[in-house]
C-alpha cells in the first residue's frame, strides 16, 4: 500500500494478498508507519490522500481540527463510529472505495482556510468481499491549510520601498509542485494606498482580492500589491519589478500574464502596457486614462477597457482617447480593442465588471489571450 498526504513523504508498504488481511497493516521486516510532519497545503481548501491497496477496500478518513483532536490516537473502532457521524470535534469525514488496480485519490474538501488538522485513516471491507477485514491499523497525518490569500512582500528598488501584496493560487496549482498558472496582477486605486503591512487589508476593498476574500475561486495566480502612500502613481518600473519577482517566486505561465486595475491602477495598467508591450498577454483597465500619443507602442496588446459615462473623477475621455488612438494605429492592432461604456454610471465602474454582475466575463476573455513565447 502507498499513502501520501499532500506534501508529505511517501511511505511504501508491500502487502500480501491473503484472505482476511488488514489492508492498512504494514507487513514484512522493518516496515512501520511514520507520522509525517505538518503538511502545508498552500491555501488549498481540500487535502488529498493517495491510496493503493493489494485488494479492494473502503478507506475512511476522519479529519479533526488540531485543537479538537483526541489526546491519544483513537482506536479503529472509535474511528468507524466517527465515520457514522456525530463525533465531537470532527471537521469532516469521508469514505471512498479504493480498488487494487492503481492509485486512487481520496479527497477531503470544504475545509476552512488557515485550519490545522489531524487526519486518521482506516480501511474497511467492501460489502460482500471476504478477502478484506476491518482494519485494526490507524494511520495518522497532521497538516495545516494556509490562508487562501496570504500576504507577502518584496523589496522594490524602483521605488526604494518594501511592497506588501496578497497572493492567491488556484487549487490545482497549490496541490502540485510542477503546475504553472496564468498570472493576474491587480492594481488598486488611490484610496487603497498604504504601508504594505498593517494597512494591506485596504487592498481587499475592491476587485479580485475582495472576491477572493469573500470565497470566490479563480483560475489565475492573483497578485494584489499595495502602492506605498508616498507614491503618486503606479510606475511602469515598479509594475515590471513586481512581475519579475512574482515570476521568480511562483510558477507563472509566461505566455499568460495579465494586468488589470481601477482608476489610478487603470492608469498604471495603460502606462505599463505602453512601456513593456512584450510582457502582458492582455490588459483590462477600468475607469482610467493613458497617453494617446504613445498608444501605438502597445497595439499588439489586447485590451478590454471599461468606463462609466457619468464618471466625475476620471472623465470617460481618458479611456475613449486611448481606444481611439489604438484604432488609428498603422498597422492596426491585431486584436481590435474592446471598450464597454456603462450608461449613467459614475466612477465605480469596476465593481460590476469584476464581479460580472453587468454580464461581462473578463476572466474567460483573458484566458483566451496568449502572448507568443
Amino acid at each position: 500500500m502507498r499513502l501520501r498526504a499532500l506534501g508529505a513523504s511517501v511511505v511504501v508498504v508491500t502487502l500480501a494478498a491473503c484472505a482476511g488481511e488488514d489492508p492498512l497493516a504494514p507487513s514484512g521486516p522493518g516496515f512501520a508507519w511514520t507520522v509525517p510532519t505538518a503538511t502545508p497545503a498552500h491555501g488549498a481548501t481540500s487535502v488529498d490522500f493517495e491510496v493503493a491497496l493489494a485488494r479492494r477496500a473502503r478507506i475512511g478518513v476522519v479529519l479533526y481540527g488540531s485543537a479538537n483532536a483526541p489526546a491519544t490516537s483513537p482506536s479503529a473502532e472509535t474511528l468507524r463510529a466517527a465515520l457514522g457521524g456525530g463525533a465531537a470535534g470532527v471537521m469532516r469525514v469521508v469514505t471512498r472505495e479504493v480498488g487494487s488496480a492503481g492509485v486512487r485519490q481520496v479527497t477531503v474538501d470544504s475545509l476552512s482556510a488557515g485550519a490545522s488538522y489531524r487526519a486518521y485513516l482506516i480501511a474497511m471491507p467492501v460489502d460482500g468481499d471476504p478477502a478484506v477485514t476491518d482494519s485494526a491499523t490507524v494511520v495518522e497525518v497532521n497538516g495545516t491549510l494556509q490562508q487562501r490569500q496570504p500576504a507577502a512582500s518584496v523589496v522594490a528598488s524602483s521605488v526604494n520601498a518594501t511592497i506588501g501584496y496578497y497572493w492567491y493560487a488556484p487549487e490545482a496549482y497549490r496541490k502540485s509542485s510542477t503546475a504553472t498558472a496564468p498570472l493576474l496582477l491587480f492594481l488598486h486605486g488611490s484610496g487603497e494606498k498604504g504601508n504594505g503591512s498593517s494597512e494591506l487589508t485596504r487592498v481587499r476593498v475592491h476587485g479580485p482580492p475582495r472576491l477572493i476574500h469573500e470565497g470566490r475561486d479563480f483560475p489565475f495566480l492573483v497578485v494584489s500589491p499595495q502602492l506605498p502612500s508616498a507614491q503618486g502613481s503606479w510606475s511602469s518600473a515598479l509594475i515590471k519589478q513586481l512581475i519579475d519577482s512574482v515570476q521568480a517566486r511562483f510558477r507563472v505561465d509566461p505566455t499568460r500574464i495579465y494586468v488589470t486595475g481601477l482608476s489610478l491602477g487603470a492608469m498604471g495598467t495603460w502606462s505599463f502596457a505602453v512601456a513593456h508591450p512584450s510582457v502582458p498577454a492582455a490588459i483590462v483597465p477600468i475607469a482610467g486614462s493613458g497617453s494617446p500619443g504613445n498608444a501605438c507602442a502597445m497595439r499588439a496588446v489586447p485590451v478590454w477597457a471599461f468606463h462609466g459615462d457619468a464618471d466625475g473623477a476620471v472623465n470617460i475621455s481618458g479611456s475613449r482617447n486611448m481606444i481611439d488612438a489604438l484604432n488609428a494605429c498603422l498597422p492596426q492592432p491585431s486584436t481590435a480593442p474592446r471598450f464597454t461604456v456603462y450608461a449613467g454610471v459614475g466612477h465605480d465602474s469596476w465593481t460590476r465588471t469584476y464581479n460580472g454582475s453587468a454580464g461581462h466575463d473578463i476572466y474567460s476573455w483573458l484566458l483566451t489571450q496568449r502572448r507568443a513565447p
